[in-house]
């Protein structure tokens, strides 16, 4: 009776938990979503599914990453995932794993399905599949069911259904290509340009001054599909925590190099800040065949451990050409290593540490990004990245260089960003085979065009008199209220993090040291109030050690305290050099005694 009550506890919790889905267990899992009475709509929506890397036929026992997600920057509530044998969908193939415990689950009526855990605005979300092993693993039936609010819901159209088989074993003696391998001739090289578009004006809820907010460096690599950066439900490395808490790239850095020397690393880049937040980061670096994927990153400051950035980004096309341009619209995700929910919080590391994870805007009322309708978040910044050549043919100093091949066309790249990606508008021929291409702006107006970094370091260097500009638009953010700031050169004092906990004695007993530590995460300026100690000591452990009792040797024994005749006694001493601590072992006798018996006296003659 009392698993029966259980049971039904759990059933009802989970009811109120999630939207609810038909029980399938006995008709293949029909994924009808029970709490809506309208019918599906058609398509996808913008909505899909993706696997990592794309692969064209599955490995078995090989692990794949699989997650839904929205390519439009549109969110959704309730998902439900299945993977079945394409010729018989009632049955499971392969086996899930969660990266997110906390927005997903196993779920409770379909035996081979995942879904969410409550009604969360998402625009991703990720898993883990093991495929099947043996030499019967059959073709897998990928199919996906997303709720984007009660009463519009898809199912199964367009990119919400995939469909995999297995890799054809071939004799030992056919040679079998490496499946999604870059094709692309040569090398390219590209200028990528951030812009920042986070103000008063679009995030207003708490946003910190001019004096505060900035952008740590933009740093990343273009790397080979063996190196990961970061990813959304992976762990944060110590180059990326210190990143996205201190604006620190160092760590980070140095990670790249030991990446450099496996070769899994083409190039590393780093830009300038930018203090306060405003205006626009560049830079420029080169992929090749075996390095065809960049990432990057920069910290939201002041922030706990929110960043921006590109994941896996695949500039290479299945066409065998380089990616002309592309637009990524970057929103904030959470590094999962420290707890904050405010710009200013106080140093609260996550421990356990959790993934890497999107922010939305119902984390938490107090969240800057806070809003009970769940709408979406609006973008902080624009990433833009256009080939400058390629290498391997013909790599002209005329930054306009494209591939005839594609016909100055920009190609979606094999791989999206986590971010919502745009295309860009095509270029049009000019008089004498110039290109450009008409600059937009967020809202539709012609605006001036960012000018080319041409030396790589984040300085912008201004454009050719009559040259045609080809780089992405440059978004001016909105003219601010500067009412409250009546002196952009204010007195900066210095901001320190908390104190961490107190390090453990370096001794049990006696007298020991233990120390702690606290980072600067805003340095003076103006004359502002100047920092303290990032380190104390104090002693500990005072109270004295255990100690055996230590004693001299013993004095040799005395002579007999009789000369003749009655026994006496004969004694011998010793002394105690050191006495007892603790529970050491206590002082034992200091004097010893034994019996002696001597010859008979003499006798005596009168």
């Amino acid at each position: 009776m009392a698993g029966k009550l259980c049971i039904l506890v759990i059933l009802i919790y989970t009811c109120k938990a999630q939207l609810a889905y038909s029980d399938a267990i006995t008709i293949g899992c029909d994924r009808q979503p029970t709490d809506f009475i309208a019918d599906k709509l058609d398509g996808d929506n913008g909505f899909r599914l993706r696997f990592h890397r794309h692969p064209a036929v599955y490995e078995r026992g090989n692990i794949y990453r699989v997650s839904i997600a929205s390519i439009l920057p549109t969110s959704f509530i309730g998902f439900m995932l299945t993977a079945s044998d394409a010729t018989d969908v009632s049955r499971s193939v392969g086996t899930f794993e969660l990266l997110d415990s906390r927005g997903s689950m196993f779920a409770p009526f379909c035996t081979h399905a995942v879904t969410h855990t409550s009604n969360m605005m998402r625009t991703r979300i990720g898993f883990r599949w093991t495929a099947p092993s043996g030499d019967n693993a059959p073709c897998v039936l990928f199919r996906a069911v997303v709720v984007q609010s009660r009463g519009v819901w898809y199912r199964d159209e367009g990119d919400l259904s995939l469909q995999i088989c297995p890799e054809v074993t071939w004799p030992s003696t056919t040679p079998v290509e490496p499946a999604n391998e870059c094709c692309a001739p040569g090398s390219a090289k590209y200028h990528m340009t951030f812009v920042g578009t986070w103000s008063r004006l679009t995030h207003p809820k708490d946003y910190p001054p001019d004096y505060i907010n900035h952008w740590s460096p933009f740093v990343g690599a273009t790397h080979s599909k063996d190196y990961v950066i970061w990813e959304y439900g992976g762990y944060s490395t110590t180059g990326v925590k210190e990143v996205a808490e201190w604006g620190s790239a160092s760590a980070m850095e140095n990670e790249i190099k030991e990446q450099v020397k496996v070769g899994n690393v083409r190039t590393a880049f780093r830009t300038k800040g930018l203090w306060p937040a405003r205006g626009n980061m560049s830079v420029t670096f080169s992929t090749d065949a075996s390095h065809p994927y960049v990432s990057g990153l920069t910290m939201i400051g002041p922030s706990p451990d929110w960043n921006l950035g590109i994941s896996n980004v695949n500039m290479c096309m299945d066409d065998c050409t380089w990616l002309d341009q592309a637009e990524f619209d970057l929103l904030p995700w959470d590094a999962g290593t420290d707890s904050g929910v405010t710009y200013m919080s106080a140093n609260s590391p996550t421990n356990p540490q959790e993934p890497i994870r999107e922010i939305t805007s119902l984390d938490s009322p107090q969240s800057p990004f806070y809003d009970p309708s769940g709408s979406a978040i609006e973008p902080l910044a624009k990433l833009y990245i256009e080939k400058i050549c390629r290498h391997g043919t013909h790599c002209s100093t005329n930054t306009n260089t494209h591939d005839s091949s594609s016909g100055g066309m920009m190609k979606k790249p094999s791989m999206m960003s986590p971010k919502m990606m745009k295309t860009m508008p095509p270029k049009k021929m000019m008089p004498g085979g110039e290109v450009t291409m008409p600059p937009k702006n967020m809202h539709g107006g012609e605006v001036t065009m960012p000018p080319k970094n041409m030396g790589g370091d984040g300085v912008i260097m201004p454009p050719k008199k009559n040259m045609p500009v080809t780089m992405p638009p440059k978004i001016m953010p909105p003219k601010e209220d500067t009412s409250q700031v009546t002196n952009t050169e204010a007195i900066v004092d210095c901001m320190m993090s908390e104190w961490s906990p107190w390090s453990e004695c370096t001794k049990t007993c006696g007298k020991g040291k233990m120390s702690r530590t606290r980072m600067v995460k805003l340095k003076p300026r103006n004359g502002g109030e100047k920092c303290g100690k990032k380190r104390e000591k104090k002693t500990c452990n005072l109270q004295p050690c255990s100690r055996d009792c230590k004693m001299s040797k013993w004095s040799r024994w005395s002579e007999c305290s009789s000369s003749c005749g009655e026994p006496g006694m004969m004694i011998r001493t010793r002394r105690v050099i050191e006495e007892q601590i603790g529970d050491g072992k206590p002082c034992s006798a200091v004097m010893g005694e034994k019996m002696c018996k001597p010859g008979p006296c003499p006798l005596l003659y009168i």
